[in-house]
C-alpha cells in the first residue's frame, strides 16, 4: 500500500557503463518488468518508471538526476534502490518528506544505499 511522500531534492548520478549491472541487480527486485527486445537503457528506464521515478539523461547518456512522479512510498521502491546502490555514484542522494512531516534521505556511498531519517532540532 504505502504512505504519501514528496521529493524535496536530489543529486543522483549513474554512469552509463553501470546500466547493465544496475539492470541485472534491479531485476531481482522488479521481476515483472518486461525486457524483451529493448536496449539496456530502455530496460533500466522502465525499472525506474515502475517505481515512479523519471530518469533524466545527460548528453553522454548517463543518468544525471531522477524526478519522483509518484505519491506513495512503496517497499519495493526502497528495495530497488538498495539493489542498485552499488552502481550509483558516491554522494548521490534523494531526499523526501512524508505525509507525517518526517523527512528522510536515501544516500549512496558508492557501494550501498542507506536511509537517513531527518529530525527537527529546536534551539
Amino acid at each position: 500500500m504505502g504512505y504519501c511522500i514528496w521529493q524535496i531534492s536530489s543529486k543522483f548520478f549513474m554512469p552509463r557503463e553501470n546500466f547493465k549491472h544496475a539492470w541485472e541487480a534491479g531485476k531481482r527486485v522488479l521481476k515483472d518488468v518486461s525486457s524483451n527486445g529493448k536496449s539496456v537503457e530502455q530496460k533500466l528506464t522502465d525499472m525506474f518508471l515502475e517505481v515512479d521515478f523519471l530518469p533524466k539523461f545527460d548528453e553522454e547518456g548517463n543518468i544525471e538526476d531522477l524526478v519522483f512522479e509518484g505519491s506513495k512510498h512503496l517497499t519495493r521502491m526502497k528495495s530497488f534502490f538498495e539493489a542498485i546502490g552499488k552502481y550509483v555514484e558516491k554522494d548521490s542522494f534523494i531526499e523526501f518528506q512524508a505525509e507525517s512531516c518526517e523527512k528522510f534521505k536515501w544516500v549512496f556511498d558508492g557501494d550501498h544505499m542507506e536511509e537517513k531519517i531527518g529530525r527537527t532540532v529546536y534551539e
